[in-house]
């Protein structure tokens, strides 16, 4: 047998360890629209998400849901909780057993998404991390922008949006997948979740733009190597 790699987590932080509101929704025997939702308040946000059935137990529920760590310290895929369905108004929810979702230790490509309404707007370092097997290349060094948290007003200040989309109604992030190449260029973008076809041309051609050397690339021991990333870009940065 080989031996078992333990799997990376956040230090357990109570913060993360809320009280939520819990209200069923009507459509409870549509096998695959969500069942109920929760709200609560985190880091001074409120914050509400849809809850759905957990495959094989009615008595369960699934949380998926992306944050800002998302593609970056955690899975591009997301990650999940699995809640008891509560009696009562109330349901305890516990982010320090956020989990990846199952393709994380499948060696497969992305699989699937959580809603756009699941997400939240700010990194939630609590659960699991990347898990990398001892078969995985394990990069040595991460890309970053050279500009820190410049990148996303770098992006797109020369954006020319068209004008029969009303950016006021972008309620939820948008996604694009990506490659970081070795010259520090982005290359192959993809929406992952967009708002308006012809916004989302924009936004990709925003991308394709950013010249060479802007970020640091990936590094696996000592030689520079591309590397997808996700980049979730939230609303504001389109007004």
């Amino acid at each position: 047998m080989d031996e078992f790699e333990s799997l990376p987590f956040f230090e357990i932080d109570s913060a993360y360890r809320i009280e939520a509101n819990f209200k069923r929704l009507q459509y409870l025997d549509a096998s695959k629209e969500a069942v109920a939702e929760i709200s609560f308040l985190i880091n001074r946000d409120s914050v509400q998400f849809l809850l759905y059935k957990y495959s094989g137990n009615e008595k369960l529920l699934f949380l998926p849901y992306t944050d800002l760590t998302t593609g970056f310290e955690t899975h591009t895929s997301g990650r999940y909780l699995i809640i008891p369905f509560p009696n009562m108004d109330k349901v305890l929810i516990d982010f320090n057993k956020s989990m990846n979702i199952d393709c994380a230790y499948t060696h497969e490509p992305p699989c699937g998404w959580p809603p756009r309404d699941n997400h939240f707007n700010f990194p939630i370092r609590a659960g699991a991390k990347f898990f990398q097997d001892k078969n995985w290349k394990k990069l040595t060094k991460q890309p970053k922008y050279k500009k820190g948290n410049a990148f996303y007003p770098d992006l797109l200040k020369e954006a020319k949006y068209p004008n029969h989309v009303d950016r006021s109604l972008m309620k939820f992030p948008i996604s694009v997948r990506a490659i970081i190449n070795i010259d520090g260029s982005i290359s192959n973008p993809v929406m992952k979740h967009g708002f308006q076809e012809d916004f989302d041309k924009v936004v990709l051609n925003a991308f394709t733009k950013m010249g060479k050397g802007s970020f640091e690339p990936a590094e696996l021991n000592g030689n520079k190597v591309r590397k997808y990333l996700i980049f979730v870009i939230d609303p504001k940065y389109f007004k």
